[in-house]
Parts: C-alpha cells; structure tokens; sequence
C-alpha cells in the first residue's frame, strides 16, 4: 500500500526530500506549497514535470530548450533548497505526541518563571522597604 501512495505527487516529492517513507507519510502539504510558492517559477514548474507529470529529463529539456544535464543540474539544486531547513521545517509534521511533550516543557518553564519572578518582587520589595528604613532613620 505504501509504495502505491509514493507513486503519487506530492508524496513522491516529499519522499525524495525526505529520503523516508515514514517522514514523507508525516509531511504537511498546505506547508509543502508554502515552500514550493517560494521557488522560482521555473524551478517549481520543471520540479511539477517531474513529479506531478512524470515527464523524463529529455521530455522536460526539450519544452524548456535546455539539455537534460542541465534539468538534472536545476531539479538537484531545487530539491537541495527544498532540504534546506528553511524550507524543509514549514512542511515537517510534527506527531501529536512530540507536540504535547513541548507544551508540558513550555508549561513546566512558564510556571517556574512564575515562581522565580514572584521571589524577586518579594526580595525586591524587602530590600527596598530595608534601604527606605535606613535612609529615614539618618
């Protein structure tokens, strides 16, 4: 079933970026035509020949007047962009479990600045009211 699914674009592409199965599975497509927005409009339209159309390297070098060396040459440099975590991070899924165990971090942070900054104020004030006394009593 898996390899069927990796026949089809954009899975197919998110496959070759990501070298795995199981993180293309795991990609977010709105975040993938974020990314693929950010190419070059030639870059996005040879990589959607390759992928989505399945045309051959000769096939799309021909529409563009460009040798396929050079096709291969501009596809490389487009997936290397699209591996970029630049890129790469507006379109990598994160599992729900993961997500949940960096808001319990976050929460854990939130609520120990809460103390620490609740022990300021009190030293804080306590100084203050300290300095005060001793400035009054000169």
């Amino acid at each position: 079933m898996r390899t069927n699914l990796f026949v089809l674009y954009p899975f197919n592409l998110s496959k070759e970026i990501f070298g795995c199965e199981d993180l293309a599975l795991r990609t977010f497509l709105p975040g993938l035509e974020i990314a693929l927005a950010k190419l070059s409009a030639r870059e996005k339209e040879i990589l959607e020949q390759r992928y989505e159309q399945k045309l051959t390297y000769a096939a799309i070098a021909e529409l563009h007047g460009l040798s396929r060396e050079r096709i291969r040459q501009i596809l490389a440099k487009t997936l290397r962009k699209l591996k970029h975590p630049m890129y790469r991070n507006s379109f990598s899924a994160v599992s729900l479990i993961e997500a949940k165990n960096v808001l319990m971090q976050n929460l854990e942070l939130m609520e120990k600045y809460d103390q620490l900054s609740e022990k300021y104020d009190r030293l804080f004030e306590a100084k203050s009211a300290d300095t005060c006394n001793v400035a009054w009593r000169k």
